[in-house]
């Protein structure tokens, strides 16, 4: 047996440290073994008193982690705060940046918007579509006047001689397009459909660099009423001085008729050719002066009446 080193009071055996009410005062938890707990109480020490002790310690012990817990909590607190005031900050950053995004001037695209007039070679063009990196562009005004073909004959798009001219000797012409223009214009296969009023054979599909439109093409590009599909036909009243409609009409008319107007030189407003037949294998459909469609068409040998030329291309962005 000896002495308790804390206390110098109680005695312990000589396995044990200190006696259980100094680890107690000094707020560390005991752990007794059964040896010890029956030594305990075969000592003076009061169990009552160990019992006390142990409440107390374990009283002390609810205390502090309940007061862990509201810290933690208060902590956690504070980060949610801190938290959400970054989520505000960043969204009036977000904001500021999304304002000055729509006050900055868009950057310049390479690719032109349907509708708009480029140059290119010697003439202005209108673009009709573009698709990836390529437009479909039709020259603005009528450039000249030509026969569809040299004689009056059954013939087709694919073996006329204006088609001819388009692919050689005009787009050869270095006067109207550089070597580097050439390089840029892409050959594309053309569906030449038959007529759809009147059956004519449009012939075989072509592959061509320059080309005139069809009248598919040309209600697809300029505006499409349904007229065409639906044969909505008009004719020529004399009595009454204007087209109406009339179920034996040749005439496409229809409210995209001033968007198809075009002018040759100083004439506001003249004919010019679409690479569709006509009524006949020997006739040619046009657009009119006023822009209504003739799909009746007219002699593929005429040139000087109805003879205006209008060439379109797609065209590498």
């Amino acid at each position: 047996m000896k002495t308790c080193p804390i206390c110098e009071n109680n005695a312990v055996d000589e396995n044990v440290s200190v006696c259980p009410i100094c680890k107690f005062n000094d707020f560390r938890p005991i752990i007794v073994s059964d040896e010890e707990y029956e030594y305990w109480l075969g000592t003076s020490v009061n169990p009552a008193r160990m019992k006390w002790t142990f409440e107390q310690n374990e009283r002390r012990l609810k205390a502090e982690l309940l007061q862990n817990e509201i810290r933690l909590k208060a902590e956690l607190s504070q980060k949610e705060k801190e938290i959400n005031t970054l989520k505000e900050q960043l969204k009036k950053q977000t904001a500021l940046y999304v304002q000055t995004l729509s006050k900055l001037a868009p950057l310049p695209s390479s690719h032109p918007k349907i509708g708009s007039i480029i140059k290119f070679g010697s003439y202005d063009w209108r673009v009709l579509d573009v698709q990836n990196n390529a437009a479909l562009i039709i020259t603005e005004e009528i450039i000249e006047k030509k026969a569809y073909h040299g004689n009056r004959t059954a013939i087709t798009w694919a073996n006329c001689d204006l088609r001819k001219y388009l692919n050689g000797e005009f787009i050869n012409n270095v006067k109207k397009f550089s070597p580097n223009d050439k390089a840029r214009i892409i050959p594309v296969t053309n569906e030449n459909a038959d007529n759809q009023w009147y059956n004519t054979d449009g012939g075989s599909n072509t592959t061509d660099s320059i080309f005139l439109l069809s009248l598919n093409e040309l209600v697809r590009y300029f505006g499409d009423s349904g007229d065409l599909r639906s044969k909505k036909r008009y004719g020529y009243d004399v009595k009454m001085k204007k087209f109406v409609q009339n179920a034996n009409g040749h005439m496409l008319c229809d409210m995209y008729g001033s968007a198809r107007v075009a002018n040759y030189l100083r004439e506001k407003g003249h004919t010019w050719r679409l690479r569709s037949p006509g009524d006949g294998s020997d006739d040619a459909a046009y657009v009119g002066y006023d822009g209504g469609v003739q799909v009746a068409g007219y002699p593929v040998d005429d040139d000087a009446s109805l003879g205006g030329v209008r060439p379109a291309l797609w065209l590498k962005l």
